[in-house]
């Protein structure tokens, strides 16, 4: 149940938000989904998770600097 009203709010988000503005914030999906696992589950993520969290990142904030740069 909470998985779909999540889903609806992120529809609803994207429906109401150009898509570029919204991105970043995806990746906060990926920090809470990692401090979940950590404090519920006691699962630490391994070295080639982190590094592979690092490198989507600094992906988004790359394609993020870029859209600012782009648009003024």
């Amino acid at each position: 149940m909470c998985n779909a009203t999540g889903h609806l709010l992120i529809i609803s988000a994207f429906q109401r938000i150009r898509a570029s503005t919204l991105a970043p914030l995806n990746y906060l999906q990926l920090v809470l989904a990692v401090a979940f696992s950590v404090l519920f589950f006691a699962a630490i993520p391994d070295r080639v998770t982190s590094v592979g969290m690092v490198l989507i990142t600094l992906s988004g904030i790359a394609v993020a600097m870029a859209a600012v740069q782009r648009h003024g």
